[in-house]
């Protein structure tokens, strides 16, 4: 039996994030493995959606309101999702987990990389930078868009140099895991969104 982590801090009433879990809740339901899932989701999760009674298999945690207040009150982002990273992190080292699945890892791309764990990680990189696209033709937005380009290799690369990163996710983009298995190491794997489909 492994004990497996999926964490995710962006519940909310409406969004693709609730979709998401809905989802797993319900694979998970429906086709048992033997393995014990724990959810740590943040605390709005409860005004959400109805989070189903413990099991022997799968069980909730929502990080405390108190707690919780403590991270968002971080105004600078970074710092903000490197404390995130660190509850994350410490919560998955008491509970003796196998493997932690972040269901959105681009804001925790440094953190994950600038610190050890005893358990594997994966998770899903929701904006690659090939999808980073200018908006106007300006120069200055260019250089912008260029810029975070690069930051966003360097921040990939970096992650995935972490002794016990598994995998990442990219959702209905074959092409993009495609040459980024071939840039890097071959981590990156495609996933079909089954969630919903959502207007522009």
């Amino acid at each position: 039996m492994k004990k497996i982590l999926i964490s995710d801090f962006r519940i909310s009433r409406f969004g693709h994030n609730l979709g998401w879990i809905q989802n797993i809740y319900d694979y998970l339901k429906n086709n048992p493995d033997g393995n014990q899932y724990t959810f740590l989701l943040n605390p709005e999760a409860k005004n959400s959606f109805q989070i189903p009674a413990d099991t022997a298999q799968i069980k909730t945690f929502l990080v405390s309101d108190a707690d919780f207040a403590k991270m968002e009150a971080e105004t600078k982002p970074s710092r903000r999702f490197k404390l995130q990273w660190e509850y994350i992190k410490n919560f998955g080292e008491k509970l003796g987990i196998d493997k932690l699945i972040v269901m959105e890892m681009d804001m925790y791309l440094k953190p994950i990389g600038d610190s050890g764990t005893s358990f594997k990680i994966s998770g899903i990189w929701f904006q690659p930078y090939y999808r980073i696209q200018t908006v106007s033709s300006s120069f200055s937005e260019k250089v912008k868009i260029i810029l975070q380009r690069i930051r966003k290799r360097a921040l990939i690369w970096w992650t995935i140099h972490h002794k016990n990163f598994d995998k990442v996710f990219i959702l209905n983009d074959h092409k993009a895991v495609a040459e980024l298995n071939n840039s890097y190491q071959k981590v990156f794997h495609y996933l079909p969104d089954p969630a919903f489909d959502y207007p522009f």
